[in-house]
């Protein structure tokens, strides 16, 4: 019996740590003018270290399919969200980017 429960808490362990393992990366989108734009291509540079870590989308707001995002961001970029919400703008913040990768791997690690 000792065996049974022990195997079973052995499998569920390496369920468990499987599921941990594939995870989902978050989605990062930058708002930029591709460019034009000489504050977003610092963004872009400063952001190429986080990539790995993130589903990265850059979104041209000169764009016509993108003239929601033009006439909301149009003086404010570069702008990154992280899943659909504002994390930052102008300037690359660290420290901005290393909370939102922690807050999303808690929150993912809970769910």
């Amino acid at each position: 019996m000792w065996m049974t429960m022990r195997s079973a808490l052995i499998s569920w362990r390496v369920l468990c740590c499987r599921s941990m393992t594939t995870e989902v990366l978050p989605r990062l989108t930058l708002f930029s003018k591709s460019g034009e734009c000489s504050l977003c291509d610092q963004m872009k540079e400063e952001l190429e270290p986080y990539l790995h870590k993130v589903q990265y989308q850059e979104v041209d707001i000169n764009l016509e399919e993108n003239e929601f995002w033009k006439n909301r961001y149009r003086y404010e970029i570069p702008v990154v969200h992280m899943n659909g919400k504002f994390l930052m703008k102008h300037r690359f913040d660290p420290v901005a980017m290393r909370e939102a990768l922690m807050r999303y791997a808690c929150k993912t690690d809970k769910d």
